[in-house]
Formats: C-alpha cells, sequence, structure tokens
C-alpha cells in the first residue's frame, strides 16, 4: 500500500509540474477602470426577459486588492420560471464583468406557479492609480529663500 501511494504522489506531483496554464479569455482583462452603471444594467435586462423591476437598492463600492466591487440587489416577485430564466440569462450573459452573487428564489405564498426572486449582482472596475507625484496638497506655501547653514557639527 505504501508503494502504491508513493507511486500516485510521485505521477500527481509530475503531473502538476507539467500542467499548462489554460490560454482564453481572461476575464480580468475585461474589466477597466469604469464600472457598468449597475442600474440601467439589471433595468435592461428586465426590459430584455420581460420583467418589470420595481427598484434596484445599490450597495457602497469596496475595494478588493486591485479591483473595486460595485453591487446592487433587486428583488421581484409573482414570476414564472421562464420569467426567472430569461433574467437571469439576461445579467450573465450582456456583459463578461457583471455576475449574480447571491441568488435567493421562492415560491410565491399565494400562487405555487409564481416564484420571488432576490438577486445581488456584482460588477467589477480596476482601481483608479495616481500617478507619481500627484497628490492631494493644494501647493501653496510661504518662504523667505533666505536661510543660514552651519558649517561643521
Amino acid at each position: 500500500k505504501n508503494a502504491q501511494a508513493r507511486t500516485a504522489l510521485h505521477r500527481l506531483t509530475a503531473y502538476r509540474a507539467t500542467a499548462k496554464t489554460v490560454v482564453g479569455n481572461d476575464p480580468a482583462a475585461a474589466i477597466t477602470a469604469e464600472p457598468v452603471k449597475l442600474e440601467s444594467y439589471i433595468y435592461k435586462a428586465g426590459e430584455t426577459a420581460k420583467v418589470t423591476v420595481p427598484g434596484v437598492n445599490p450597495r457602497s463600492p469596496t475595494t478588493r486588492g486591485k479591483f473595486v466591487v460595485h453591487a446592487a440587489s433587486v428583488e421581484i416577485r409573482d414570476l414564472s420560471i421562464t420569467q426567472v430564466k430569461d433574467f437571469l440569462q439576461a445579467l450573465e450573459s450582456d456583459s463578461a464583468v457583471v455576475v449574480v452573487t447571491s441568488l435567493s428564489i421562492k415560491r410565491n405564498f399565494r400562487d405555487a406557479e409564481k416564484m420571488d426572486l432576490s438577486a445581488a449582482v456584482s460588477t467589477y472596475a480596476r482601481v483608479a492609480e495616481t500617478p507619481a507625484g500627484a497628490g492631494s496638497g493644494s501647493g501653496t506655501g510661504s518662504g523667505s529663500g533666505t536661510g543660514a547653514a552651519k558649517a561643521g557639527g
């Protein structure tokens, strides 16, 4: 058993060492400094899915590493299963940088054929980099330009 385990570990180590990275569509490459406007994006997805979006609740942006996460939540009631599918498909397929980060679907209390959807939608933007030497100071000051330097120590 020990010999088989050693062989398996050696093969696994060799496999990991020779594994190649997948070259494809990198989602981080699509992220720009300007985020997608989530409110209009969600309303547009509702129009595409023929769903009336009653309102969008934006959340405050949070910084995570090199990216800023912009989020919003939406609650829609009395949807058919087809409307739920169409709405989620419209949210996920229009932009590669917009994702549904939280989803809750419940059957409607009054009508078992209808569903209530609650979702959190997020998009990402790059953190705005300040150029070197740029500061937030006013740049004003006063000085006489005269001074005495002491020699020696």
